[in-house]
């Protein structure tokens, strides 16, 4: 018959082993594998033939590794950077809902850049004043609503309110004139550049993502963008007549918008890629490594 082990000489190799001297003790919540027990405050040693640090629960005499929380430190770093990543997504998603702020400025520079204020009878009828000369070689303002000329000297003017006139109806006064081509110009410059920028940072930010996610979140926020000032157009009284004209433009700089949007999302990855093999070393380029695992590819 097999000798039982002497439960005493184990337990004196355990008390021999607590009889380390004491290098720090447990500054976080630990709790036991075995019992639950809160290790918190407990002392903790080194052991000699491991060369780890080890904790042992009081309560049912379990050993623990205690490398990581012998410190409250750990927990702090922790949580700063928890609070560095939470400002790092809210950063990015302040940053894309900026660059839809943009773009919402762009129509509302185009819209205020092409048209021109008149008045119009509170029946939505159009008012406008040429300068016309009679047969007797005077001239005189003549008032037209909605092209039909009134006698004003006889005739109770209806009242009137303010709008906007967009280019190619009657009483529109240019008002860019031959700067109207670089006007334009600048402005499609900046909402493709409203695209192109929070582009690359989605595809960068999402790397984890299929390259649809980062193209439909920046093809939201344009959509979200221009049809926030369509809304605004159509339902501003002022504003009705130009509704149907910038439609057309809005819809016209929304596809750019996404066109720029889906080569900025395909691309974005390979430049990035290119640009870090140029300027990195093999060990700094570690750190992106997600960039080439997103597509499926060994780092260079």
């Amino acid at each position: 018959m097999a000798a039982l082990p002497d439960r005493g000489l184990a337990e004196r190799s355990v008390d021999l082993r607590d009889e380390q001297p004491t290098v720090a003790q447990v500054e976080t919540d630990l709790f036991c594998n075995e019992c639950g027990f809160n290790l918190h405050a407990q002392r903790v040693w080194r052991d000699e033939r491991l060369d780890l640090l080890l904790c042992r629960c009081p309560e049912c005499g379990r050993h623990h590794p205690a490398g990581q929380v012998v410190s409250a430190t750990r927990p702090w770093l922790r949580r700063f950077g928890i609070l560095l990543l939470s400002v790092w997504v809210l950063g990015v998603i302040g940053f894309v809902l900026a660059c839809g702020a943009a773009q919402f400025g762009m129509l509302v520079a185009h819209h205020e850049g092409f048209c021109s204020y008149g008045q119009m009878t509170r029946d939505g009828r159009l008012v406008t004043r040429e300068w016309r000369v009679d047969a007797t070689g005077n001239g005189m303002n003549v008032t037209l609503i909605d092209g039909v000329e009134i006698d004003v000297a006889n005739q109770m003017m209806p009242p009137t309110t303010y709008t906007m006139i967009p280019p190619g109806l009657p009483g529109h006064r240019d008002r860019i004139g031959n700067d109207a081509p670089m006007f334009l110009t600048f402005m499609i410059t900046i909402f493709v550049l409203g695209s192109v920028v929070p582009g690359s940072v989605l595809t960068i930010a999402l790397g984890h993502r299929r390259r649809v996610w980062p193209w439909a979140v920046g093809a939201v926020v344009t959509l979200i963008s221009v049809g926030l000032f369509m809304g605004i157009v159509w339902s501003v009284e002022n504003m009705r007549l130009t509704a149907p004209w910038m439609t057309r433009w809005a819809m016209a700089y929304m596809a750019i918008a996404w066109a720029a949007l889906a080569v900025t999302v395909w691309l974005a990855r390979p430049i990035a890629r290119a640009v870090l093999t140029l300027f990195l070393p093999l060990q700094a380029r570690r750190t992106f490594s997600f960039l080439w695992s997103a597509d499926g590819k060994a780092l260079p």
